[in-house]
C-alpha cells in the first residue's frame, strides 16, 4: 500500500531557530528551562493541487506562536513538552484559513547501560501527499514506548508504536476518509558487535493496519518484517549501514476481493559523514515491492542526499535532493501497468540575527512524470524568521 509521507520542503518557520534565546529562562535550580517562541513567514507554491494543466498557485502567510519545555526530572530522566498553534492564510477564497499545529510531550531516561523513552504528538499539517502531489490537509496521532540495552558485545532494543492519519481534504482519487487509518506495530532488534568493530545487527517488526473505511483499494492487513543489518564506522567521521530483509502481508477480505498473502523484498543503505568545519551530508538508498490489492504490484525505489555547510558564526546553506521511481511490475485484472518518476530539489540558507533570532529562505523544485496520469512541475518558496526567548 502507498501512504501518506512528509514533504522534504522544510518549514521556513523552524522549531527553535537556534540553540540559544533571547532570554535565559530557567528555573528551579536550573532544572527547568522555558521557551517561547514566537514566527511569521510566506510560503509561495506554483502548483497547488499538482496538475498537468491549468495549475492553481497559491500565496500563503503563516504565523506562529509556541512554546518548549524541558524539565530535568533526576540525573537520567528528563521530561520535555512542545506545543505550537500555526496560522495559515491563503489568497484562495475556498482555502483561506487552514488553522495547523502540534502537540508532543516526551519522557526519556538515559544510562550508560541503555535509554527508556515515551512520546505522544499531535500534528496537524498541509504538506502535499506522496500519493497524489495535492497539498492536503492531514491529521496525525502517534505514541511510543521504546528502548534498548547495550553491552560490551550485545545491543537489545524493542518498542511499541502507534500512528494514525486523519485526512481533512478530499483529493482527486481519494475522499477525504478513504485513507483515514490506525497502525499499530511492535519492534524487536538484536545488534551483535564483531572483533572488526562492525556491528550485524537483527530486527523483527509486526504491524496491524486498520482503516476507518476498509474497501478493495484499502484492506485492513497484518504484517511481519525481518531484516538483517551491518553497520560500520568506516572513519571517526563516515558511518555506513545496510539493511535488506522480506515483508509478509496479509490482506484481509472485503465484499468484492478475497483475502490475499503477499511477500514482498525491502533494503536499505544509509552513508553519513560530519568534517572538521562541521559540513555534514547524508545519503539514503531504499526500496521494496509496494503491493496493492485494489491495483497493480509495484517495485518502488528511492535516493535521498542532503548537504549541510556553515560558512560563518551566523551563515550556513543546507541542499536536498530526492529521485522516487515507481513501476509496475505486472498488471491485475487488466489494469494498465504504470510508472512513475519524481525529483525533488531544495536549497535554502539561514541567518542568525543575534542569538534566538533567525531568518531563513527555501527554495525548491519538483518535476513527476506518469505514464498514466501525465507530468506536473510545481516550484516551493518559503521565507520566515523565528525569535525563540
Amino acid at each position: 500500500m502507498r501512504h501518506h509521507a512528509l514533504w522534504l520542503f522544510l518549514p521556513a518557520i523552524a522549531l527553535g531557530a537556534a540553540e540559544d534565546s533571547l532570554a535565559d529562562l530557567v528555573f528551579l535550580h536550573d532544572r527547568l528551562e522555558l521557551h517561547p517562541r514566537v514566527g511569521l513567514g510566506a510560503r509561495y507554491d506554483s502548483n497547488v493541487d499538482a496538475v498537468q494543466e491549468d495549475p492553481e498557485d497559491e500565496l500563503a502567510a503563516i504565523g506562529l506562536v509556541g512554546c518548549e519545555l524541558s524539565f530535568a526530572w533526576s540525573e537520567v530522566t528528563t521530561l520535555t513538552a512542545d506545543g505550537e498553534a500555526r496560522m495559515v492564510v491563503t489568497d484562495r477564497s475556498e482555502q483561506r484559513w487552514r488553522n495547523q499545529g502540534a502537540f508532543n510531550l516526551g519522557a526519556r531516561r538515559i544510562t550508560p547501560d541503555g535509554s527508556l523513552g515515551a512520546r505522544v504528538a499531535y500534528g496537524r499539517s498541509d504538506e502535499p501527499d506522496e500519493q497524489t502531489g495535492e497539498r492536503l490537509l492531514v491529521d496525525t496521532w502517534n505514541a511510543s514506548l521504546t528502548g534498548d540495552y547495550t553491552g560490551r558485545v550485545h545491543r537489545l532494543s524493542a518498542g511499541v508504536l502507534f500512528d494514525r492519519s486523519d485526512y481533512q481534504d478530499a483529493s482527486r482519487e481519494f475522499g477525504e476518509d478513504d485513507r483515514d487509518t490506525n497502525t499499530y506495530s511492535v519492534t524487536a532488534g538484536y545488534g551483535l558487535r564483531l572483533e572488526s568493530g562492525d556491528e550485524l545487527s537483527l530486527r523483527t517488526i509486526a504491524d496491524l493496519r486498520q482503516y476507518d473505511h476498509a474497501s478493495a483499494n484499502n484492506p485492513d492487513s497484518t504484517g511481519t518484517h525481518a531484516l538483517i543489518g551491518w553497520n560500520r564506522q568506516v572513519s571517526e567521521t563516515v558511518g555506513l549501514s545496510i539493511e535488506a530483509g522480506v515483508e509478509y502481508r496479509r490482506y484481509e477480505s472485503t465484499d468484492t476481493a478475497a483475502a490475499e498473502d503477499v511477500l514482498s523484498p525491502t533494503w536499505l543503505v544509509n552513508g553519513s559523514t560530519i568534517t572538521a568545519n562541521e559540513s555534514t551530508w547524508s545519503l539514503t538508498l531504499s526500496g521494496g515491492v509496494e503491493d496493492s490489492i485494489g491495483g497493480n504490484p509495484a517495485l518502488g525505489s528511492r535516493a535521498n542526499l542532503g548537504w549541510k555547510r556553515p560558512l560563518s558564526p551566523t551563515w550556513s546553506v543546507q541542499a536536498y535532493a530526492e529521485g522516487f521511481n515507481l513501476r509496475d511490475l505486472e498488471s491485475v485484472s487488466g489494469q494498465p501497468k504504470d510508472e512513475t518518476w519524481t525529483i525533488r530539489g531544495v536549497l535554502g540558507a539561514s541567518h542568525v540575527l543575534r542569538p534566538g533570532l533567525a531568518a531563513d529562505i527555501d527554495g525548491g523544485y519538483e518535476y513527476s512524470d506518469s505514464d498514466l496520469q501525465g507530468n506536473y512541475s510545481r516550484m516551493v518558496v518559503q521565507v520566515g524568521m523565528t525569535a525563540r526567548f
